[in-house]
């Protein structure tokens, strides 16, 4: 209040443009929620996946929630663990391999081969969409 009886701005207000006070246009807001989402749908689908279609393994649903929350890690570090051509290329590996795995019949009673293909589906997109989300909406606050 009394910065704006002097007529002066805190520091952080006066680097500030017109830009940043304006907030973020529909079409970005839609990115993050769907960005934001897509990891989350993921893990519910991978979990139920493998409880419930490959095996009913006590806990084994901790295995791809720690994985989720180390593609949170990972990608959030900001020391570059994600690379995005890498990890491109790992997103079109790991979905086809889990596309072949699901079509493939005789790979159907191999548990550690369908529980190992299915964990590494999960981190790949996931981190994918997390390190996009994190990318897209750290632009609009530098």
């Amino acid at each position: 209040m009394r910065a704006a009886r002097r007529g002066t701005e805190p520091a952080h207000q006066q680097n500030a443009s017109p830009e940043d006070a304006a907030p973020p246009a529909g079409t970005r807001q839609l990115l993050w929620a769907a960005l934001a989402a897509t990891g989350s749908f993921l893990l519910l689908a991978v979990t139920n996946h493998l409880c419930q279609n490959i095996s009913s393994i006590p806990l084994l649903w901790v295995v791809p929630l720690s994985i989720y929350l180390l593609t949170f890690i990972l990608c959030f570090d900001g020391r570059g663990w994600y690379r995005p051509e890498l990890f491109a290329s790992m997103l079109a590996a790991a979905l086809g391999v889990m596309v072949w795995t699901l079509a493939d019949r005789s790979l159907a009673h191999k548990l550690e081969l369908q529980i190992g293909v299915f964990c590494v589906g999960l981190f790949s997109p996931a981190c994918f969409a997390t390190a996009n989300w994190r990318g897209s909406s750290r632009r609009r606050a530098i």
